[in-house]
């Protein structure tokens, strides 16, 4: 914190304060402040000119307040256990005037004047106060000054003395900071700023607009004796037609309003005045054709006036009402535009018309309804602000040593996905990198397992054809040199006629066929014994009583019954040759 030598309520602390965001405005820039309003602070800052208390504000209220505030400093300071020091100081932009604060910074000290509000929500015994049931401009001035000073807690004491400097009354207790209302306090005075940036003064407006006096008509006065002696009806007709022509009928300020609405109870008035002079004269004589027919005539058009008028008025309200409403919404859709330009994508989205519509909702004037408007658009900007900053967070946080992760966020333009807050979207990113990685690394190991296995097929195969043909090769060497070529000849003769064997798949296949089966497919008996002793072929499995070789046992077992039949009948060729 930088601090300032500066006096509170003096010429240079009013010019320090023109140049900073306040603390003790905190709560009027968030809509909070029960004596100031947003739109009031923006006017304030942009022309310079602070708000001026009445002689009798400042004597009974503001003076006896600062007054207190010196002398409960010694009371404080006994709370605390050190001195206080007051002091401004700056936090960039942010400023806060603090009643006293700590030689080391880490305590601050608030003083307000005791009023029925502290006494409502707080006990005589510090201890026994819970801060979080102060009214919550108070805190939000308090949390800045937590900002601005880096202190740890903050001494709220509320005070009552009498003329003679006695304590008659006392309420305090012990503010900490909050991390979410500072969030919410940095958001909203950036935003301000840029509003404040953008302010276009308004035409100056009463703060509450009265009725404007409307010029009576003269009194129509008719006096009959049997007949019409005397009466100013013609006068009186011209200067009612005049009136009722003169009335304003385009609305726009609460000023129109409240003349338009007066303006309809006097033509009310008049139509009832009007009535009773008709009633009167009926009464006086017989003959008043014209009399009446003027009188009508006058009454007709002032009730038609006031109808119209009364019409225009309750239209013309809502119709104003509508208009700040759509201003309002326009001005978000626009903000919320920007955002998503800079985004680059439409993942902000602008809240309904309706939130502008509740917030009018009640309100009486066109000027509190802007002023309710604004203040929610303002809060609607905020909150736009922060999602678009969450989402910019979220979409480079999914760029890791220079991959883009975006693709696992199909989901990520929901404000519940891509705008949550960064801790928590970091962790969902982590488990869908996770989960996506460890389903790639499956799929891998399943294509490396299954090269492998029909690398081992390919082997188990090669093996195979190499130990049949070493067989074979055998076979042809028990015969004799002479018959050998003959037999080599039989024996690709009928290795070229000979079926293909089936496909062996896998070295842990189980045993399947049993020899009734394998002699089924070969066409004629063939025992177990001779299949594994002979054809040198063992079961793979033996299940109970029941003996098995696989599907690739008995392509191996046809192989072998070939080499076996040719053998037996080279040995034959041979046997007849040499006898």
């Amino acid at each position: 914190m930088k601090t300032h030598t500066l006096v509170q309520r003096t010429h240079e602390w009013y010019a320090h304060r023109a140049q900073h965001f306040n603390a003790s405005d905190a709560a009027a820039m968030l809509g909070v402040s029960p004596l100031k309003t947003r739109g009031e602070l923006l006017l304030e800052l942009h022309t310079g000119v602070a708000r001026e208390f009445s002689d009798y504000v400042q004597e009974h209220v503001i003076d006896p307040g600062n007054a207190f505030e010196a002398l409960a400093l010694p009371f404080a300071e006994a709370i605390v256990g050190e001195p206080l020091y007051p002091v401004v100081g700056t936090l960039g932009k942010l400023s806060a005037s603090f009643d006293g604060i700590t030689m080391a910074e880490d305590t601050a000290y608030e003083h307000k004047r005791l009023n029925a509000a502290l006494r409502e929500c707080m006990s005589a015994v510090i201890d026994d106060n819970d801060p979080a049931l102060l009214p919550l401009h108070h805190q939000v001035q308090m949390e800045q000054q937590c900002m601005v000073s880096g202190a740890g807690r903050v001494l709220f004491l509320a005070t009552e003395f009498d003329a003679d400097g006695k304590m008659l009354d006392h309420r305090a207790c012990w503010y900490k900071p909050q991390p979410e209302l500072a969030a919410r306090i940095t958001a909203g005075w950036a935003q301000f700023a840029e509003d404040l940036a953008n302010y276009v003064l308004q035409p100056a407006v009463a703060p509450k607009p009265t009725a404007a006096t409307i010029e009576a008509l003269p009194a129509l006065v008719v006096k009959t004796e049997g007949r019409i002696v005397s009466s100013n009806l013609g006068p009186f007709r011209d200067a009612a037609m005049l009136f009722l022509s003169r009335i304003k009928t385009d609305l726009q300020t609460d000023q129109d309003f409240v003349d338009a609405d007066r303006t309809v109870k006097f033509c009310e008035d008049g139509e009832k005045r009007l009535e009773l002079v008709k009633a009167q004269s009926l009464e006086e004589m017989a003959d008043v054709g014209e009399l009446h027919r003027t009188i009508d005539t006058i009454k007709e058009t002032m009730r038609a006036t006031r109808l119209k008028l009364s019409k225009l008025v309750d239209e013309r309200k809502v119709s104003i009402r509508t208009e700040i409403v759509a201003e309002a919404h326009a001005a978000l859709r626009e903000h919320v535009a920007k955002l998503n330009g800079r985004l680059g994508h439409q993942w902000v989205a602008a809240q309904p018309q309706s939130l502008f519509g509740e917030a009018a909702k009640g309100k009486r004037t066109v000027e509190t309804t802007r002023e309710a408007c604004n203040l929610a658009l303002a809060n609607a900007k905020i909150a736009a602000n922060e999602q678009a900053d969450r989402f910019d967070a979220n979409a480079k946080a999914l760029t890791i040593d220079g991959k883009d992760w975006m693709f696992l966020f199909a989901d990520f333009q929901s404000p519940m996905v891509g705008g949550m807050e960064p801790a928590t979207f970091k962790a969902v990113a982590e488990s869908r990198i996770n989960a996506h990685e460890a389903r790639v690394k499956a799929e891998a190991d399943r294509v490396e397992a299954a090269r492998v296995a029909e690398a081992a097929r390919v082997e188990r195969q090669r093996v195979a054809d190499a130990a049949l043909k070493t067989e074979i090769a055998a076979s042809t060497l028990a015969l004799a040199p002479a018959q050998r070529v003959e037999y080599a000849s039989v024996r690709e003769a009928v290795a070229a006629n000979a079926p293909k064997p089936a496909t062996f798949h896998g070295g842990d296949e189980a045993g399947t066929l049993n020899a009734g089966q394998i002699a089924q497919r070969l066409g004629f008996a063939l025992t177990v014994d001779f299949i594994s002793g002979d054809l040198g072929t063992p079961p793979a499995t033996t299940q109970r009583r029941a003996t098995l070789w696989t599907e690739a046992q008995f392509a191996i077992i046809c192989r072998r019954l070939i080499v076996h039949v040719q053998t037996v009948q080279a040995v034959a060729q041979r046997d007849a040759v040499a006898a």
